[in-house]
C-alpha cells in the first residue's frame, strides 16, 4: 500500500515537471515574439533605442500649474539637448493648436529672413557718383558705371521687395531695380525720361 503510494506521488511529480517546463518554453517563445513583433501595449523601456509602435502614444495629464510631461536633461556635454524630433524630409517636426506666444522659444530663421531683421526695413540714399549718403541694413554701393549701381546689404534680401525713386529735384527721371549676382545684392538702373541712362543720385528701400 505505501509503496503504491510512493509510486504515484512520484509519477506525480514527474508529470508536473513536464507541464512546468512546457508551460515555461511556451513562455518564453511566445513572450519573445510579443516583445519583437506586438510592440503596442508594451512597456515603454527607458535607456532603450527599441521602443517601436505603430500607433499613437498619448499622456494625458490634468496636472495644474505644471506640465503634464517633463523632459529633462541636466548634462554640461557638448551637444546635449531635452528633446530632439526628428521626421522625414519636408515633414514638419512638431505641430500645435494654439498661437499663444511661448516664452524663451526663439526662432533663428522665418520664411528664409534673419529674426534680427525681420519686419525693418533695408534702406540706402545714394549720391549721384554712386556714394553712400546714409543708409540701414549694412548698405554698400559700386558704381558699375553710367547709371547702373549695385548695392549689397549685410543679409539675404531675396524674399523682400524693392522700391527706388529719383530725387525730387530731378523731374522726369526714373529708376529700376531688379536682383543682381547674389541673394543680398541688387542693381539700380537710373535714367532720364527718354530712357536715356545717366548717373542720378536715388533713395532705395527694401522690404521684408
Amino acid at each position: 500500500m505505501i509503496r503504491s503510494a510512493l509510486s504515484k506521488v512520484v509519477w506525480m511529480a514527474r508529470a508536473t515537471t513536464v507541464v512546468v517546463g512546457v508551460a515555461i518554453m511556451l513562455g518564453l517563445i511566445f513572450g519573445v515574439a510579443t516583445s519583437a513583433f506586438g510592440a503596442n501595449g508594451g512597456n515603454f523601456i527607458l535607456g532603450s533605442l527599441n521602443n517601436t509602435a505603430t500607433a499613437i502614444t498619448k499622456l494625458t495629464g490634468t496636472v495644474g500649474g505644471g506640465p503634464a510631461l517633463q523632459v529633462s536633461n541636466p548634462s554640461t556635454a557638448t551637444g546635449s539637448t531635452a528633446l530632439d524630433l526628428q521626421v522625414a524630409t519636408g515633414k514638419a517636426p512638431m505641430r500645435v493648436n494654439r498661437t499663444t506666444k511661448v516664452t524663451n522659444l526663439n526662432a533663428d530663421k522665418l520664411d528664409g529672413q534673419d529674426s534680427t531683421t525681420i519686419g525693418k526695413e533695408k534702406w540706402a540714399v545714394v549720391n549721384q557718383d554712386g556714394s553712400l549718403a546714409r543708409g540701414r541694413g549694412n548698405p554698400t554701393v559700386t558704381h558699375l558705371g553710367d547709371g547702373h549701381y549695385s548695392v549689397k546689404f549685410g543679409s539675404d534680401i531675396s524674399k523682400c521687395a524693392y522700391t527706388a525713386t529719383i530725387a525730387s529735384n530731378f523731374a522726369g527721371t526714373g529708376a529700376t531695380v531688379t536682383p543682381f549676382l547674389d541673394s543680398s545684392t541688387v542693381l539700380v538702373i537710373t535714367s532720364k525720361g527718354d530712357g536715356a541712362i545717366i548717373n542720378l543720385p536715388f533713395h532705395l528701400i527694401v522690404a521684408c
